[in-house]
């Protein structure tokens, strides 16, 4: 992801207000056009080894009309970059790097860890995303208005079971 939005397949980068702690929501605005209908949005869970949620390339814009509303479900994702199984586990590092993965009420495996509920058939989502289109041109929006164009925003709801800060980047 490109944070500063100077890559040829970003329009827009954005970074959204972090819930302070538990139970909150955060509401953030992206902008995307008819030749950019995908949106990518991670957040870290704080604190955590290197866990976070997030889609990659959700698609806003079915068969060429945007989406008036969705909501997404999130799961809580591994970074693959450090060991630990805990919320406050010491720095581990992974060495080789692994790849990042979805974390499930059964894997990893460690009894000892945050997630590690193997009766659940799935964890309950750690948060959910909703995409909602609207009108939300203001000082300085305007100018990326056109007709192919529209505002969504993000409404991210940050369960109470899971007490931890988010942050879009």
């Amino acid at each position: 992801m490109d944070a500063d939005g100077d890559s040829p397949s970003s329009l827009h980068s954005f970074t959204g207000p972090q819930v302070p702690q538990g139970e909150g929501t955060s509401i953030a605005r992206a902008f995307l056009d008819g030749n950019h209908t995908l949106i990518s949005i991670m957040a870290r869970i704080n604190p955590s080894p290197d866990w976070f949620v997030g889609v990659d390339s959700f698609q806003l814009c079915v068969e060429g009309n945007w989406v008036d509303t969705v909501t997404v479900e999130l799961d809580p994702l591994d970074g693959g970059t450090d060991n630990g199984f805990t919320f406050t586990a010491a720095n581990w590092p992974t060495q080789p790097q692994g790849i990042a993965y979805r974390i499930t009420s059964r894997y990893p495996a460690h009894p000892a860890g945050s997630f590690y509920y193997p009766n659940l058939p799935r964890l309950p989502p750690i948060a959910t995303l909703t995409f909602t289109k609207g009108d939300f041109w203001e000082k300085g929006w305007e100018k990326l208005s056109n007709t192919l164009g529209t505002c969504f925003s993000l409404l991210c709801f940050w369960s109470l079971w899971l007490r931890s800060m988010m942050t879009f980047v």
